[in-house]
Order: C-alpha cells, then sequence, then structure tokens
C-alpha cells in the first residue's frame, strides 16, 4: 500500500473482479433458495413510464398595497382557505390537514401571510405558494409553483405570465 501525506489509499478490485464477486452472490443466492435478481448491467426503460421531473417556479413582485390588504385580495382571488374554512374546530381532518406537505395558511396580520394549496388555474391543476410580506407601505410577494411533470402546472413561460396577470389584477 502507498501512503501519501499520512493517507492509506487502497486498491480497489477491478471491474471483472466485482462482477465475479457478484455471480458467485447470485450462484450462491440460487443455491439456498433467496430470490434470483434480475441482470441489472442495461437498464431497460420504457418511455411511457418516464416522467418529465418537477421544476420549481418562483417569481417575486411588489405593490404598493398594503400586506393585510394584498392577502385578502389574493386569498379571494386564487380561492385560498384557511384551516378552519376547511375544516371547522372539531373536525377529525383537522389532524390530516395539517400534515399535508401540499397546504398551509399562516397568518400573522399586518406583517406576514403564506398561503399554499393545490389550485385550478386556467384550467390546470397544481400546488402554488403565495407569501405576502410587508414592504414599507406596499408589500412584497414571493411566488412559487411546480411545472412539468404530473399533478403540476404546465411548463413555459405562457403560464407564468398568466398567474402574474392574474396577480396583477387582484391587486388592481
Amino acid at each position: 500500500m502507498n501512503q501519501t501525506k499520512g493517507f492509506e489509499f487502497l486498491r480497489l478490485p477491478s471491474l471483472p473482479r466485482i462482477a465475479g464477486v457478484l455471480a458467485l452472490t447470485a450462484a450462491v443466492s440460487v443455491t439456498s433458495g433467496c430470490l434470483v435478481i434480475k441482470d441489472i448491467s442495461q437498464p431497460r426503460v420504457d418511455s411511457s413510464e418516464v416522467r418529465q421531473p418537477r421544476e420549481p417556479v418562483r417569481f417575486s413582485m411588489t405593490t404598493e398595497r398594503d400586506v393585510d390588504t394584498a392577502y385578502v385580495r389574493l386569498k379571494r382571488t386564487f380561492g385560498f382557505r384557511t384551516l378552519d374554512e376547511i375544516a371547522p374546530p372539531g373536525n377529525n381532518n383537522r389532524d390530516w390537514i395539517v400534515l399535508d406537505a401540499g397546504y398551509h395558511h399562516r397568518t400573522t396580520p399586518g406583517v406576514h401571510y403564506s398561503m399554499r394549496e393545490r389550485r385550478d388555474i386556467n384550467g390546470e391543476s397544481g400546488i402554488i405558494q403565495i407569501d405576502v410580506d410587508r414592504d414599507g407601505s406596499g408589500s412584497y410577494l414571493e411566488v412559487v409553483y411546480y411545472s412539468g411533470g404530473e399533478h403540476a402546472f404546465p411548463l413555459g413561460d405562457d403560464f407564468q405570465q398568466n398567474v402574474k396577470a392574474k396577480i396583477e389584477d387582484a391587486l388592481r
């Protein structure tokens, strides 16, 4: 073994040696009654099973509207619901809703609001989150949604422009 600067470097076994060990392991597995593993050296992927990756789309905006007014208008326009609106106190579903990573509704009046929920926008369904923060006498908005893949909004700038236009209309 070579020593360099106090570290020992081990020689790694060659690829044929690794393949031999795997073949021996498979043979022992067969004789011992274990499950046999298929040959995975040539992965086969059916293109119909491949899903597009979900990509987060983020953008921010500012508005002259105060944080509370911006929150109320965006909540109404996008149809975001508070926990009490979804499941009134005493409803057994409240605990499950709180555990859902696709939902939250957090409010600190006069300072910050964050709404995340599956919504339909222009006939497309996906999870969108809008954070509204006080920015002087106006508000700063941070918007995040996922595009591409199953159960997500469509890819492309057209959809993002539609979301921005919907926000701008809500805040007029």
